[in-house]
């Protein structure tokens, strides 16, 4: 029972350095989930829209319909840029950390 006792106190101890922690780790995810929610993103150099919905190749040779930064089924790997069609520049694209 004394041992039931001090694990509860060391893990209500330990709760708000986790919930921190969290936290933290969801305030570095916000980039890319307010990528991963949109269409399109704008291309830096001449404000088209990029658009992430399509037909991709991943780098492993599956293609695969949908949103850009869905992992790929084959390899599990994200894209990193994207290319705008206008001007063939390309934008750095968030990491999901």
């Amino acid at each position: 029972m004394k041992r039931f006792v001090v694990d509860i106190g060391l893990w209500i101890a330990a709760l708000p350095v986790r919930i921190l922690v969290g936290l933290v780790g969801a305030a570095r995810r916000i980039p890319f989930w307010k990528v991963a929610y949109s269409a399109t993103i704008p291309c830096r150099t001449c404000r088209t829209p990029i658009s992430l919905l399509g037909q991709w190749r991943c780098s492993c040779g599956y293609v695969y319909r949908g949103h850009m930064l869905r992992p790929c089924p084959i390899c599990r790997s994200l894209p990193r840029i994207a290319r705008c069609l206008a001007c063939g520049c390309t934008e750095l694209l968030p990491e999901d950390r």
